[in-house]
């Protein structure tokens, strides 16, 4: 039995228990939970997730494949540290090659000028992926 034929088997029990009931008190009726196998149906799982040392105070992600492997590959744009003398934070891309099972490999990091925001996209038409990252004022 299903679980929807089991469902309207229940309600219509329910229902002829209410018209039975009209107007009298209510009773108490017990409820018998019951076990239902069900066919063997594929279900995709998760494994743990993994961590990978990309720094602090990132706030730009954008997943692409950025070497035509075709596999995702995760590049990360953020704030590193607080330069005084120019007044400006340096930042830091980090770019994480996918394997293709979910997992990546140790990120590459590339320093900027300003970490901030990142825009992927195909800007010279070479018909590679560029990445362009902005700070705060553009």
């Amino acid at each position: 039995m299903s679980f929807f034929s089991w469902l309207r088997s229940w309600n219509r029990s329910r229902a002829g228990e209410r018209s039975a009931t009209a107007g009298s008190p209510r009773k108490r009726t017990s409820f018998q939970p019951q076990l239902e196998v069900l066919e063997d149906r594929c279900v995709p799982t998760y494994s743990l997730a993994g961590s990978y040392a990309v720094g602090a105070d990132y706030n730009g992600i954008v997943a692409a494949d950025i070497n035509h492997d075709g596999k995702l590959d995760l590049i990360i744009s953020g704030k590193t540290t607080y330069d005084a003398t120019t007044a400006t934070y340096l930042g830091n891309v980090a770019v994480l090659l996918g394997k293709g099972n979910g997992a990546f490999k140790p990120a590459q990091n590339i320093p900027v000028a300003h970490g901030g925001f990142l825009v992927v996209g195909d800007f010279n038409g070479d018909g590679n992926l560029d990445v362009v990252s902005g700070d705060w004022g553009g």
